[in-house]
């Protein structure tokens, strides 16, 4: 090896910077990298709180002007319409979004709620009851102040006065999510009377709401043990059987199966609907041969053949 090669060849290169010829630029990238990922972050930041101060003042705009229903008295066929646009643009805020509703309530947001439900316009009574709904769904903060305040009191006794139909629908849509998977919520259900206000609204001369009715019914029967009980201690099984004894409507499809709900495995209501008075085997006979004779009505035959069985009654030959 010649003195010049033996020179080359023991140069220490380990600090040579030229020998990493990206060496220098690399730090520097990453070093301007991290200074980005700074000010990117303040910057977001930033903004973010911007952005969520600008929804709270929005929010807090739409709640001053519908707290002006407190001190109005409307015609029904009033011009509402800056509500109900007030109603949307908070649901719009808040719907998917738990802690800007949760944010909602402690800005006073429920404070608008209980001179909605009195108004004397329905579209403002429904339209209240929608937003209620649309908060409360999926929120458990939500839900539970609505449980352990007025709230849910002032929604069953709308619920049990109501005259208009649509805004029975909202306030019965409204319960039903207060009362999804919430033990707590039943309970207060129960101690409000929640049953009997349900009993009246299967007596309601509209079809659709009572179906609608039974079929959150049977959402809580399957969701609270003790709920078939409590009906049957309601009174509910005179009621159903009655309703049954009318001439078929789409509804008795939902009805006859809240009442083999009821029944099912239920010594006290077989017992009762066994009674003399209640005429259950003519009541279902008469019930599917009507069924029977009608289109559409295949559910309902098999709902009289499924109480029968329950109640032991002869098979229909």
């Amino acid at each position: 090896m010649s003195g010049d090669e033996s020179t080359a060849s023991s140069v220490d290169t380990r600090h040579d910077c030229s020998c990493y010829p990206d060496s220098d630029g690399d730090i520097y990238s990453r070093y301007k990298s991290r200074a980005m990922n700074e000010e990117s972050q303040r910057f977001f930041k930033e903004a973010l709180k911007f952005l969520i101060d600008d929804v709270i003042n929005l929010l807090r705009r739409q709640i001053l002007l519908i707290r002006e229903i407190e001190t109005k008295k409307f015609k029904q066929d009033a011009d509402v319409t800056s509500y109900l646009d007030a109603f949307e643009i908070i649901a719009e805020q808040i719907i998917g979004q738990p802690d800007m509703a949760n944010e909602y309530h402690k800005m006073g947001g429920f404070a608008i709620f209980p001179p909605c439900f009195r108004c004397t316009n329905s579209k403002i009574r429904a339209a209240s009851l929608n937003l209620m709904a649309q908060i409360c769904e999926n929120v458990a903060y939500c839900n539970q102040i609505v449980i352990s305040s007025d709230l849910f009191h002032l929604i069953l006794k709308l619920l049990e006065e109501e005259k208009d139909l649509k805004v029975a629908n909202e306030a019965l849509n409204t319960i039903a999510i207060v009362l999804r998977n919430n033990s707590q919520a039943y309970k207060t259900f129960v101690l409000q009377k929640g049953f009997e206000v349900m009993l009246g609204l299967l007596q309601k001369d509209d079809d659709k709401l009572r179906s609608k009715t039974a079929f959150n019914l049977m959402t809580i029967c399957r969701a609270e043990t003790g709920a078939k009980n409590q009906m049957v201690l309601s009174d509910y099984l005179p009621i159903l059987v009655t309703l049954i004894s009318q001439q078929p409507k789409p509804s008795h499809e939902q009805v006859l199966k809240l009442l083999v709900m009821i029944t099912k495995n239920n010594n006290k209501a077989i017992e009762q609907l066994k009674q003399p008075k209640y005429r259950m085997q003519d009541v279902l006979l008469e019930c599917w041969q009507a069924a029977k004779n009608l289109p559409n009505y295949e559910e309902m035959e098999e709902h009289c053949l499924d109480l029968m069985s329950i109640l032991n009654l002869p098979e229909i030959t």
